[in-house]
């Protein structure tokens, strides 16, 4: 199914038995038609307006894989818990252009 949304055509061979099935399937509470696949390594943010990945938030090979994602409907913010019991999060930032230079607006990004 990964394969699917992120339009990948075939998987590196390390990350199909790290990246099999998806741990859960939720709607993101502050951003309206956006869904959230977690997988042990990563976390998939979908448009559903545009049927396209919006983001993409993947978490280093030293840390421990998450094992469950938590959605705050007051900012948007991702909370993170993971295997070992710890818990990180990860929030979207908007990069605003500097007034010398016009051409810096960049898409959202998320941030750890």
């Amino acid at each position: 199914m990964r394969e699917l949304v992120v339009g990948e055509a075939k998987p590196k061979s390390e990350e199909v038995s790290q990246l099999v099935e998806c741990l859960q399937l939720m709607y993101h509470r502050t951003v309206r038609d956006q869904l959230l696949l977690l997988y042990s390594r990563e976390i998939l943010v979908l448009d559903l307006t545009i049927n396209q990945t919006v983001g993409i938030i993947v978490i280093d090979r030293a840390m421990s894989p998450f094992s469950q994602v938590l959605s705050c409907w007051q900012r948007d913010v991702l909370f993170c818990l993971h295997e070992s019991g710890s818990v990180s999060a990860h929030f979207r930032r908007r990069l605003l252009p500097m007034p010398s230079s016009p051409d810096t607006d960049k898409d959202n990004t998320w941030h750890a």
